[in-house]
């Protein structure tokens, strides 16, 4: 007994063995090795674009790479394997509060084949409403082509309103390469309205976004209105046209679509509507497409039965994506006349999507897990018509305003 107890005295005594602990390059392959397995486990073809030999030299070559990249250029090369996927609905944003990307103190959006400043802070309020033309020397379309492979689009609508955010981004410019350091200041170059052009050395800084979207009486356009609301309707009573606005395929809890329909038709009635309008824009997907199917037939009864005009409108523009793109498809099929511009995402689509985390880094990954078929292609409008820079100035819908005249 004695010399047992001498034994456990000298083996507690022995230092005890620490489990070592993961390195940050560890940390990050699991995170990219859970990222892959979550994509080929959720995602109904995953190797549609590239094959599964292609992606796994995609992440190796990665995993070789972390080691020397910084947290936000990892997750930009992340962000760059989830998009050649080829499915706009499966993506890794890099543009997640964890990775601590940044902006400089401007908005931009792309008007036509332009791109203009639409919101700045207080000290580059002269910059509103002037064209973009160069990020550091380069055309700010050379820098959008660089962009590019970090994006998951399938319209070059989607590309640019998506890309609007990588185009103000430090961390963005550095990684592919336009900035030594992410820290430094960054020449933008804008154009006014003579042809004068000027460069301006952005840093990021904080401040109150003033927006060049405003007029002197303060009202908005109707779009634009009502923007917590899964559907709603208005009347412009001098066109005797309905107008609803569509921003989710769900059914709204308090106002089931029924009960929604039914109140629509017994406005229409007494005030003898001859247009009906149904507004896609900022219908960006979600929800469900058999909710767009009933309200649908729900209108399409109504417009047998007398109740609503046979006459029907669809707003389609960059912002409608996914089901939303699906819906408008629908809204066509069911005679209606698309106004507006391409939209953002295509009718036959990936979707049903499921948020995945991926632990060591707390990034999200979206993935689509279904297919939903439609036919394929691009939803283009039959009567095409964009918003200008004068438009979005001073808080004009020329899209509602052209089928009005109709």
């Amino acid at each position: 007994m004695r010399a047992f107890l001498r034994l456990w005295v000298l083996v507690s005594l022995l230092p005890a063995q620490q489990t070592p602990q993961p390195t940050r390059t560890d940390l990050w392959k699991q995170d990219l090795t859970l990222l892959i397995q979550a994509i080929r486990q959720n995602h109904p073809a995953p190797t549609a674009n590239l094959s599964s030999a292609e992606l796994d030299e995609e992440v190796a070559a990665l995993g070789e790479k972390i080691a020397q990249l910084p947290d936000y250029g990892i997750v930009m090369e992340m962000a760059r394997i989830t998009a050649r996927i080829g499915d706009s609905n499966t993506i890794l944003t890099p543009f997640q509060s964890v990775v601590g990307m940044r902006a400089f103190p401007l908005r931009v959006r792309r008007f036509g084949s332009d791109w203009y400043v639409t919101d700045a802070v207080a000290r580059h309020i002269p910059l509103l409403g002037r064209r973009l033309t160069a990020i550091q020397g380069l055309p700010v379309d050379a820098v959008l082509d660089l962009i590019r492979p970090f994006l998951a689009y399938e319209t070059d609508n989607w590309l640019s309103a998506m890309g609007a955010n990588f185009l103000i981004s430090p961390e963005v410019l550095a990684h592919i390469g336009l900035l030594t350091d992410r820290t430094a200041a960054a020449e933008y170059e804008f154009e006014d309205g003579n042809g004068v052009r000027q460069p301006v050395n952005l840093t990021v800084e904080a401040g109150t976004l003033f927006s060049l979207a405003r007029n002197a009486r303060g009202i908005v356009p109707l779009s634009w209105r009502n923007r917590g609301l899964f559907y709603w309707f208005d009347y412009l009573e001098p066109e005797r046209t309905l107008y609803i606005k569509y921003d989710v395929c769900a059914q709204d809890p308090a106002l089931p679509l029924r009960e929604f329909v039914r109140e629509i038709t017994q406005f229409a009635v007494p005030h003898r509507v001859t247009k009906l309008v149904v507004d896609f824009r900022d219908n960006i997907g979600g929800g469900d497409v058999t909710v767009t199917e009933l309200l649908f037939s729900l209108l399409q009864q109504a417009q047998t039965a007398g109740t609503l005009p046979q006459r029907s409108f669809g707003i389609i523009s960059r912002n409608t994506f996914a089901n939303g793109s699906l819906s408008a498809q629908l809204w066509k099929k069911a005679g209606a006349q698309l106004v507006g511009e391409t939209t953002g995402g295509r009718p036959h689509h990936f979707g049903a999507v499921r948020l995945l985390g991926l632990p060591a880094s707390r990034l999200v990954l979206q993935v689509a897990t279904r297919e939903i078929p439609a036919d394929d292609g691009n939803l283009d409008p039959d009567m095409p018509v964009s918003l200008t820079l004068g438009d979005y100035r001073f808080l004009r819908d020329t899209v509602l305003e052209a089928i009005l005249t109709l």
